[in-house]
Parts: C-alpha cells; sequence; structure tokens
C-alpha cells in the first residue's frame, strides 16, 4: 500500500475537515499542476498534521518538565503544517504561472515564426516537448500530446482544454484565439504575429509594474530590516550605559536579534525578491560553483582570525590580526570584525569576478547576435541560402559572437545537420537569451526553409526582446542604491555612537569596557552591513549572484569605516 492509499483509508476524517476550509481545492491543484485527488491530498495533509501533532505534544511535555514551560510552544508545529499545506497549492500555482508569463512571449515568438513556415501551432508547440529552454511549456506540451495520442482527442480541442487550465492568461487568449481563428477561417499566420507582439508589449507594461513592485519591497526593507536594526543596535549600547540595564534587551536577547533574526529578515526579502522579479528559465551556475570553493575557505580564515578573540584557541593568523590592528590603529576590539569583513572579500570577491565576466560575455553576444539576425534577414531577401548566408555572414564582426557563428558555418560547410548544429550549440550556451535566439533561428531554418517573412519575424521579435531586456534592466538598476545607503548608514551611526558613547564614560567616570563591547557589538554590525549587498544585487541583477560584487564593496567600506573609527572617537567625544 502506497503512502497515498494509506493516507486515505485512516486519515482522510482528518482530510474532510480540511476541504471544509479550502473548497477550492480541486481548481488550485490543477493549476499547480498537481496530479491529486483533492480528498487524496486533504487525507495526506491530515496524515501529516496527525503524525507531526504527537511528536511536538511529546517533545513539549518532555521539555515543559525537563528543561522550560516555554518548550510547549512546539505545539504550533501542527498548525503550521495545516497551514502551510492549505497554501502550498495556491503559491505552487502562482509560482508556474509566474514562470509561463516569463516563457510565454518566446513561445509565441516560436509559434509565430513556425507558422510563416508552414507548421501548425499545435505541432509547433510539440515541438517543445523536449526543449529545456521553455520547462513550463515543455509540460504543458507533454500534456496535450497525451490527450491526443492517447485519449484521441483533436489537436485543437487539446489546445483549449490546455489554455483553459494554464494559469497564464495571455497563453489562453493565443490558443483560444487561434481555435477560434481557425473555425471562422480567418488568417491564422496574420493573428499569430499580431497577438505575439500584443505579449510583447504586455510584457513591457508588466515590467514597469514588476518595477513597482519591487520598489515597495525594497522600501520595505529599509524600514523593517535597516531602521529596526539600527534602533536596537542604539538601544543595546544604552542598556550598557545605565546601571540597571534596559529591561530585558540582555547580550543573549543581542546575539538572537543580530546573528539570526536580521539575517532571517535578509533571507525573507530575498524570497520576496525572487517571486516577484522575472526570472528565466535556466541558469549559469559558474559563480556559485566558485563560491562554493571560496565559501569554506571564507569560514576558516573566519574562524582562526576571529575565532581567538572570543575562544582560547590557538592560531597563527591571531598575531597577524593584532599587527594589522596595529597598523590601522583601530582598537583591540574593533580588530575581530575587520576579520570578518576580510573573510567576506575571501568568500564573495572570486565568484563576484566569475559573475561579472559572464554577465558582460552573455549582454555583448545578445546585442551582437540580434544584430546578425538584421543582417540575414537583409541577406536572404537577395534570394541566397540560408545556409550560405549564415557562411558569408561568419566573415563580418560580431563581437564575442563571431566564434560561434564561426563554428555553425563551419559544420554547415562539412554537412553537418541542423538538429546536430542545434544541439551541439545549446549545450555550449549558458546565456538563455542567447540559447532561445539561436533555437529559434535554427529551427525555423530547419522547419520553415528559413523564408524571408520567416526571419523577419524572427529578427523583429529578437528586437524586441533586447528592449524588453534593457527596459527591465533600466527599471530594476536604481533599486540597488536602497541597501547600499541602509547599510552604511546603519554601521557609521552605530559606529559613531559607539564612539560617542565612549567618550562619555571617560568624561562621566563610569564603567564601560569599550574593547569587550565592541567584540560583542561590531560583529553582527558587520556580518548584516554586507548581507545588504546581496539584496542590492538581487533587487538589480535579478540573481543572488550579482550581489556578490555589492557584497564585497561593502566589505572593504566597512575597514575603511572602522579604520577611521579613532577619528570619530575624537570628533564626537563630549566636551569636557
Amino acid at each position: 500500500m502506497g503512502i497515498q492509499a494509506f493516507a486515505y483509508v485512516n486519515f482522510d476524517w482528518i482530510g474532510r475537515v480540511f476541504l471544509k476550509f479550502n473548497k477550492n481545492l480541486g481548481g488550485q491543484l490543477q493549476a499547480a499542476n498537481l496530479r491529486l485527488h483533492p480528498e487524496v491530498y486533504a487525507s495526506l495533509v491530515g496524515m501529516f498534521t496527525f503524525l507531526g501533532g504527537v511528536v511536538a505534544l511529546l517533545i513539549g511535555i518532555v521539555g515543559a518538565l525537563l528543561v522550560s514551560p516555554l518548550a510547549l510552544l512546539v505545539l504550533i508545529v501542527p498548525l503550521a503544517i495545516f497551514g502551510i499545506s492549505y497554501i502550498y497549492p495556491s503559491f505552487r500555482a502562482h509560482n508556474r504561472a509566474f514562470n509561463l508569463e516569463s516563457e510565454v512571449p518566446y513561445a509565441a515568438a516560436y509559434v509565430s515564426v513556425m507558422s510563416t513556415g508552414g507548421i501548425s501551432p499545435y505541432k509547433a508547440i510539440q515541438r517543445l516537448r523536449n526543449v529545456k529552454l521553455l520547462p513550463s511549456l515543455s509540460q504543458a506540451a507533454q500534456l496535450m500530446a497525451v490527450d491526443v495520442e492517447a485519449i484521441g482527442m483533436d489537436p485543437v480541442s487539446s489546445m483549449e482544454k490546455m489554455a483553459r487550465s494554464l494559469p497564464s492568461p495571455d497563453f489562453k487568449d493565443l490558443l483560444l484565439g487561434y481555435a477560434s481563428t481557425l473555425s471562422i477561417g480567418g488568417d491564422v499566420v496574420h493573428y499569430l504575429q499580431r497577438k505575439a507582439y500584443t505579449i510583447f508589449e504586455n510584457r513591457a507594461r508588466s515590467m514597469k509594474s514588476i518595477g513597482e513592485r519591487i520598489s515597495v519591497v525594497m522600501e520595505s526593507y529599509a524600514v523593517v530590516v535597516i531602521l529596526l536594526a539600527l534602533g536596537l543596535y542604539i538601544l543595546f549600547i544604552i542598556s550598557k550605559i545605565l546601571p540597571v540595564g534596559a529591561g530585558g534587551f540582555t547580550v543573549g536577547n543581542f546575539v538572537i536579534f543580530a546573528y539570526f533574526l536580521l539575517p532571517g529578515l535578509t533571507a525573507v526579502f530575498l524570497f520576496m525578491l525572487d517571486m516577484y522579479e522575472p526570472r528565466y528559465p535556466t541558469s549559469d551556475w559558474r559563480a556559485y560553483k566558485i563560491l562554493a570553493i571560496t565559501l569554506p575557505a571564507g569560514i576558516v580564515f573566519a574562524l582562526l582570525s576571529a575565532g581567538p578573540y572570543y575562544f582560547n584557541i590557538p592560531s597563527p593568523l591571531y598575531g597577524t590580526m593584532q599587527q594589522l590592528g596595529g597598523l590601522m590603529n583601530i582598537p583591540y576590539g574593533a580588530q575581530s570584525a575587520v576579520a570578518i569583513a576580510i573573510s567576506f572579500i575571501i568568500m564573495f570577491l572570486p565568484p563576484a569576478v566569475v559573475h561579472i565576466r559572464v554577465t558582460r560575455e552573455g549582454g555583448e553576444m545578445g546585442t551582437q547576435l540580434v544584430s546578425f539576425l538584421r543582417d540575414m534577414v537583409e541577406t536572404r531577401k537577395t534570394g541566397i541560402a540560408p545556409e550560405r548566408c549564415i557562411q558569408l555572414l561568419s566573415k563580418r564582426d560580431y563581437g564575442r559572437f563571431t566564434p560561434r557563428l564561426e563554428k555553425i558555418a563551419s559544420k554547415l560547410s562539412w554537412g553537418v545537420s541542423f538538429d546536430s548544429i542545434l544541439s551541439d550549440e545549446l549545450k555550449a550556451t549558458r546565456n538563455w537569451f542567447v540559447a532561445i535566439n539561436l533555437f529559434l533561428l535554427i529551427d525555423s531554418i530547419d522547419v520553415g526553409g528559413g523564408t524571408p517573412e520567416t526571419l523577419e519575424a524572427l529578427a523583429s521579435f529578437g528586437e524586441q526582446i533586447l528592449i524588453l531586456e534593457k527596459e527591465k534592466a533600466s527599471t530594476l538598476r536604481p533599486l540597488l542604491l536602497i541597501p547600499y545607503i541602509g547599510g552604511v548608514t546603519t554601521l557609521l551611526t552605530a559606529t559613531v555612537f559607539l564612539s560617542f558613547v565612549q567618550g562619555l564614560s571617560q568624561m562621566s567616570n563610569f564603567s564601560f569596557s569599550f574593547n569587550q563591547f565592541a567584540l560583542i557589538f561590531l560583529p553582527p554590525v558587520v556580518i548584516n552591513s554586507i548581507l545588504a549587498g546581496l539584496v542590492a544585487g538581487k533587487a538589480s541583477g535579478e540573481k543572488i549572484s550579482a550581489g556578490f560584487l555589492h557584497s564585497t564593496i561593502l566589505a572593504v567600506v566597512v575597514i575603511i569605516s572602522i579604520s577611521i573609527s579613532p577619528l570619530f572617537i575624537k570628533s564626537f567625544a563630549p566636551l569636557g
């Protein structure tokens, strides 16, 4: 008996309660592409909720008897399981719809280009079944094939059925409009071309709304994370001045807040940005592979350089950091913060260099590829065969795209088939924009014969895509200033206020150990200021890897700020 059958047999009584709370579960599961009956899914939710409740009850009772009554808080686990299971289908459906919205303009361009070559939309969509560049539409094409080949449904009806189940209004209108145009005997090719242009225009308008939503997220980040951190940092400093402290704001609470809560909130905002930002179906992981190497190196450096300030462990880097602190003329308590900042530079600088190189390479290659497509159209209009056009244009200079074009031309001269060329190029191309345009070009020539009309449509859509990318970049780029301003402001304000308190303690003769306090206070300030660079990169470059450079820059700013902190002590010390 499988787990689904076991849950349905034994926990359907909880499932029925779940269905009363979510009466639209069937539609949500279909939109999320979860192939489960609503009652089976509800029974699975009931089983996991029941088992989670039993385990949480046992842990809560034992913890309350042996540790603290606060251990009973673990009883919220079954409620959390129930709530997460309730929103999961809707969340997955939203995520699927968002992915589809990113793929639909290119799928519409592909269907339109194929239609100019005499290929029906159903056959064009079926050619996407094994294309990894458009995974969501590839999955939809496979489901359409099941309806046609296994059930016997006609292609137009299967497209109408799929259109009603896909959570993408644009693609739904494309398929339903095609079926309607075909039934009344209209010009299908003209309809598909105009609809594809309309989808691109809608996508361009949606980019502006996406930028507005991301702006709201970044403003919320500035308020929730940056201002909250600044306020509580100052509160913690004041708590050390007062003879009786500041309520329950102890060192332990500060550690929980600074080392766990603030980084957790940063991770939450990174997740929110990922939900709202446009994304590509494929990613280039080269920068993250370098991070997998530098991350352990940075952690080891942090342990060996900053660890001896807190634990009695021998380290060859401890003396080096003290010598560096003497050269920088910074207090003993600030040296561990400098060590942590250097460890972040070790972590993020190499992958940042790789990300810059990859991004620059992909951007230049994409621009030159669009220029090649336009030249290809004009050359093809003279009556030269598409293969010969590629060979002639390979002698021109298209920057970073030239080596790829020369390889394609060489393979064509050797008699290599277009399928083999396409397969090789998609394996070698890591930039999605370049890969999707090469796919459209080679497939349109292979299937549609590369007519001037087909290539004209392809070049126009390539230019539309390029314009779309530039508008998106210009919309998102200004948002990187918010984490920069917030991180630098938090660090400088905390440092100035700490310097002021030190001067006040010297003037008033009350006990205040600057070194001991700085060892606790400065490292989390440095960590959260540098992590703001990841948010800046995610907001402006859509990828966390784009934040490696900003985190590296902020780490350098941190070191500079700490190195000039003795000037703050003198400048902001109270008179007298």
